[in-house]
């Protein structure tokens, strides 16, 4: 076996001199990485002066180039450390990086694993049950090989889930809308944008959302439209087989409500006296969300890093220019999730808190109590919104506007700019 193997690798170094393209096909590019020496080049030299060895050569590489140009894309992305492997593990992990892919969105990869994963498929290795395949091409727009495949189809082929059957169905179904209207826009006639609205919902059916019934309707209405139709057999046969388990999402029952947290750093930006009596400051703090659907209540914490750009006279002292001053922010806020997808989410907000300034106390040092007459306090409102991009585990961009309403005896003015940025974490 090992002899022929360094066959099928030598062939490209002694084609262009010792076969003529009349008595062997096989080309100097099948084989362009191997390199022999010159001992092996004269050893097969002798062989292939037998045509029918040069053909047995041809048939092996033949049936082996697809599966090892696939193997060699699947050990650049650092799935293999060695290229000879079965076809069953070749398959295996094709398809977790085609997963790996197709959650990142990566659609022209995932197109091409998907065609290497086909090539190397035969009659006792299967790389894709038939709905995976069709969802992936539903994915990808090739629908001119969907029907095709649809038309040669014999009988369904089912499994019970792995990772990437489940989600392909599931992110489909979350999806559904996005692919009707890329069918819809498609280049082909309408009963192919019909069945294949049809064929989406029967193998999403369960996750969807559409009963056996409701898709019966739908059957009915296309063979009524359509009656002699190449997809009848599919279509009679998707109306009358039963539901089985592996079609049906086991039920979940998902929370509307949801709470998070979330930890940040920013700028805040003081406006009118505000920002002639003190520097803009860098903020850090956290947060608890709690959500309900799109509404949410937001209760944070907020501490700022400032410097005073005036000397403050106090009863028994002057607090000078230059010197650190606190900037303490609460506030409580409702916000309306306006945008709120799989990737980010949008949420303006308005909200009532507290905002203080204030000397800091130095470590194992009392400080003054006269230095509180320089310090200020008072309730503010607060309007902004949210940008969080992420899920359960989510990057948070927030600005907001304070307003405080301070007394008279204070004999200031001004409001105060922030934007953080934080990371934040979400569970039902």
């Amino acid at each position: 076996m090992k002899i022929v193997i360094v066959v099928c690798f030598a062939v490209q170094i002694i084609f262009a001199e010792y076969i003529s393209p009349a008595s062997c096909s096989i080309t100097f590019e099948q084989l362009d990485s191997m390199k022999l020496s010159k001992g092996q080049q004269l050893w097969l030299e002798e062989i292939l002066k037998d045509e029918s060895n040069c053909l047995y050569l041809e048939e092996i590489l033949n049936k082996t180039r697809e599966n090892r140009i696939f193997l060699k894309n699947i050990e650049d992305e650092g799935y293999l450390t060695f290229r000879n492997i079965e076809k069953p593990e070749a398959i295996e992990k094709g398809r977790r990086l085609l997963l790996k892919y197709f959650l990142k969105n990566e659609l022209n990869k995932v197109k091409e694993i998907k065609d290497s994963l086909k090539n190397i498929e035969d009659k006792n290795h299967i790389a894709f049950y038939d709905v995976e395949y069709w969802l992936i091409l539903y994915w990808t727009n090739e629908y001119e090989e969907l029907l095709n495949d649809v038309k040669a189809w014999d009988s369904i082929a089912t499994k019970k889930y792995d990772m990437l059957n489940w989600q392909l169905r599931e992110k489909s179904s979350l999806n559904a809308r996005n692919i009707s209207e890329q069918i819809q826009t498609a280049a082909i006639d309408a009963e192919a944008k019909d069945f294949l609205w049809l064929n989406f919902n029967a193998i999403t059916i369960g996750f969807y959302g559409i009963s056996q019934d409701s898709l019966n309707i739908l059957i009915d209405d296309f063979l009524k439209t359509y009656p002699e139709t190449e997809y009848k057999d599919y279509v009679n046969y998707i109306k009358q087989r039963p539901i089985k388990q592996e079609y049906v999402k086991p039920k979940q029952v998902l929370s509307n409500w949801k709470k998070g947290v979330d930890f940040f750093i920013g700028y805040g930006i003081f406006t009118e006296e505000l920002s002639n009596n003190y520097t803009n400051g860098v903020p850090l703090g956290y947060g608890f969300d709690i959500c309900y659907k799109r509404l949410e209540l937001y209760l944070r914490g907020y501490v700022g890093f400032h410097k005073t750009k005036e000397d403050f006279e106090y009863s028994t002292g002057v607090y000078e220019k230059g010197l650190a001053i606190s900037v303490l922010l609460f506030e409580s806020s409702l916000g309306f999730a306006v945008i709120n997808n799989d990737y980010f989410k949008i949420s303006p907000f308005f909200g009532v808190g507290s905002i203080s300034t204030d000397v800091p106390s130095e470590p194992y040092t009392k400080k003054p109590k006269e230095l509180e007459e320089i310090s200020m306090e008072t309730f503010t409102y607060i309007t902004g919104f949210n940008l969080d991009v992420g899920t359960d585990i989510f990057l948070r961009l927030r600005y907001g506007y304070v307003m405080p309403n301070f007394s008279k005896k204070y004999n200031v003015s001004g409001n105060m700019h922030y934007i953080t940025i934080g990371l934040g974490l979400k569970v039902d």
